[in-house]
């Protein structure tokens, strides 16, 4: 799985090159466990630690890209408001083309009650045609 092999990549790098034990346990429970993945926040505390844009630690792209807006998780909802509101034509065809059927839990993500898992996050982010970074900005 390419996100779960960046992810330990990651860690494993900045671990040897600086001794930075920050994500341990996350290294400890991604070689460990098959099925684990990290928590969206803990993708997003990754990004802001080692100074990397949230599509590089999710391997949407392959470039190390510095992380150039402050992200939060708490704001996931906020910008999918702001996208449906930006894009309304392109949200509506979303939507009919099945972006609920998707994604179940999307009304969810609207209202802020959950946060999508790290796979689903970079499918809705793929789906929308948007960085990883734009759902979780916060400024």
């Amino acid at each position: 799985m390419k996100i779960k092999n960046r992810i330990t990549r990651i860690i494993e790098e900045e671990k040897l090159l600086s001794g930075d034990d920050t994500f341990d346990d996350i290294l400890r429970r991604l070689k460990s466990n098959p099925a684990y993945l990290p928590s969206l926040s803990t993708v997003v505390k990754i990004a802001e630690k080692y100074d990397l844009s949230a599509d590089f630690v999710l391997g949407l792209t392959d470039s190390p890209t510095p992380l150039l807006n402050k992200l939060d998780t708490d704001f996931v909802s906020v910008n999918l408001k702001k996208f449906a509101q930006t894009f309304p034509t392109k949200f509506y065809l979303l939507k009919k083309l099945g972006l609920t059927k998707d994604f179940p839990s999307f009304s969810n993500w609207l209202k802020g009650k959950n946060l999508p898992d790290i796979c689903g996050f970079v499918r809705l982010a793929e789906k929308l045609n948007v960085s990883a970074c734009e759902p979780l900005k916060s400024d």
